[in-house]
């Protein structure tokens, strides 16, 4: 019976090991896909005012 359970046992633990690194893996990708994107979109936002910003400065003067 102890063998049995040591087996069980090791074949579990391998188990937990490839899931804890699949999921680091998976977590640091996302993380670094969410990052990207989140600076994109940061990027996108900060262009987008400093764009719009002054055509309605201007469109608020002429108008």
């Amino acid at each position: 019976m102890g063998i049995i359970k040591a087996i069980f046992g090791l074949i579990g633990g391998l188990i937990g090991l490839v899931l804890g690194i699949v999921g680091a893996v998976l977590g640091t990708v996302l993380g670094i896909l969410g990052a990207v994107f989140g600076l994109g979109c940061t990027a996108v936002v900060l262009v987008a005012l400093f764009v719009l910003a002054p055509i309605g400065i201007i469109l608020a003067i002429i108008f």
